[in-house]
């Protein structure tokens, strides 16, 4: 059984607390595998620019069918810690480097973690007024 291959599509800021925020991450998860796949939570990292970002995790049930893929939306937790470093980071690229490495659970006799790895660079949404 391979591991899906999670692509980020869209990071969008939501509120958040004093010392918290939170981005919403829209993910494609695609299964290369010879059979449906049927995944019952997963929990990332996401690194931007490679500087921590923030961390989700979901306990989303997703059905992939056989080389297929599906989108889901999860929200990641992130600092303010997180958020100056990746400020301090920025410069006047209009695209970010990513990465995200964690865990999905599969749903098979017994439940599976698979790990994954992914990288790639995304155009963050403009924020929205």
């Amino acid at each position: 059984m391979e591991p899906p291959t999670l692509t980020l599509l869209d990071v969008r800021p939501v509120p958040g607390g004093a010392l918290e925020q939170r981005l919403e991450l829209d993910l494609l998860v695609q299964n290369p595998n010879d059979f449906d796949m049927a995944i019952d939570g997963l929990r990332l990292q996401l690194d931007l620019n490679g500087q921590r970002l923030g961390r989700a995790v979901s306990n989303a049930t997703l059905e992939i069918p056989r080389l297929d893929e599906t989108q889901v939306t999860v929200q990641a937790s992130i600092t303010l810690l997180d958020v100056a470093r990746q400020l301090l980071a920025l410069d006047s690229r209009q695209s970010l480097d990513y990465r995200l490495a964690g865990d999905i659970f599969v749903v098979t006799p017994r439940s599976r973690r698979l790990s994954f790895d992914s990288s790639g660079e995304v155009l963050p949404s403009a924020p929205s007024r």
